[in-house]
């Protein structure tokens, strides 16, 4: 499905199951004072066994555009990833079943600009951790830390899936997981350029365990930055973007400095808590390789869309690849 203007247009296949108020056996709220998060449990199971969806309220005046676009292009690189915006019979049908949840779903039901999603319910994950910018980090926060990095040494698929994420994040302007250093203009000896990176929410780089407890790959979760100055998909590119993210994407060289930035940001992650790990060449090979795979597939995919009669996508996908000479 493609959103152009606020309006669907193309195919549209539904992949979650409906939420009808009959079903709503109970709302959760699973990020109590932080971001709307909510777990919804329904009534048996639909065709894909699911009887649990994810309701995420995101900030967004255009009726959800950018978000289907959003999760379109990451789902070229993780077809997990998920969602759609509310439709308004199911926004009906959370009304009228907010009783089975809190105070707070009933309040933000009624707060205009913003949008409800439905995720599929995943399982079986752990994220790198962001501390409070008030309180720091938890004792259980760090021992997630603790638990998780050794398991990225040598994680071949890990870095390579997360590689893939972070090319199409950047493609985005999606700055609320990996991205590109500012220049800070109190410490100029620090920045050198395009290519260094940041890890702006470590909170963001999900991880997903196999049944015999392993680092498995990434995740492609809260891929959608509601406020990010780079994430305009209008048809002129936003300065921002293309003065920080494009070059990453345009130039193997600047690319290889990136991935190089991300390692030992993560390191550096692992020191704040007294962990050290040795992440280094290998690591830095393989998420430079996601990169590369993730832009191929998104080339790919912008080729075979534009390609297609009666098929529009929104245009700042489009002008970001003519930027980029992925399309002529």
């Amino acid at each position: 499905m493609t959103w152009v203007d606020g309006q669907a247009s193309g195919r549209r296949t539904r992949s979650l199951r409906e939420i009808r108020a009959d079903d709503i056996l109970a709302i959760t709220d699973i990020a109590p004072h932080r971001h709307p998060v909510f777990r919804l449990r329904l009534a048996g199971d639909d065709a894909s066994g699911t009887s649990m969806l994810v309701l995420k309220f995101e900030f967004a005046r255009d009726g959800g555009a950018r978000f289907a676009a959003t999760t379109e292009i990451m789902q070229i690189v993780d077809p997990g990833a998920i969602a759609e915006v509310l439709s308004e019979s199911e926004k009906r049908a959370l009304f009228q079943a907010q009783s089975k949840g809190t105070p707070y779903l009933r309040e933000c039901i009624q707060v205009p600009g913003f949008i409800i999603v439905k995720m599929k319910h995943r399982k079986d994950f752990e994220d790198l951790q962001s501390p409070d910018p008030r309180s720091g980090l938890t004792e259980k926060q760090i021992r997630i830390i603790k638990a998780v990095l050794p398991k990225l040494v040598g994680n071949e698929r890990v870095w390579r899936t997360l590689g893939e994420i972070v090319a199409v994040d950047l493609f985005l302007g999606n700055s609320d997981r990996i991205a590109p250093q500012e220049r800070d203009p109190f410490d100029e000896k620090e920045y050198k350029g395009p290519g260094k990176a940041v890890l702006q929410n470590a909170g963001n780089i999900f991880l997903k365990f196999d049944e015999s407890g392993e680092l498995k790959k990434a995740l492609a979760l809260d891929n959608y930055n509601a406020r990010g100055s780079a994430t305009s998909l209008g048809e002129e590119l936003p300065p921002d973007w293309l003065s920080g993210y494009a070059p990453i994407l345009a130039s193997g060289g600047i690319m290889s400095l990136f991935s190089q930035s991300v390692i030992k940001k993560v390191v550096r992650h692992g020191a704040k808590v007294g962990i050290e790990v040795e992440l280094g060449e290998k690591e830095r090979v393989c998420f430079f390789l996601g990169m590369r795979s993730g832009i191929e597939k998104i080339i790919a995919f912008l080729v075979q869309r534009t390609g297609q009669i009666g098929q529009r996508l929104q245009p700042g996908l489009v002008s970001r690849a003519k930027h980029l000479r992925w399309l002529s």
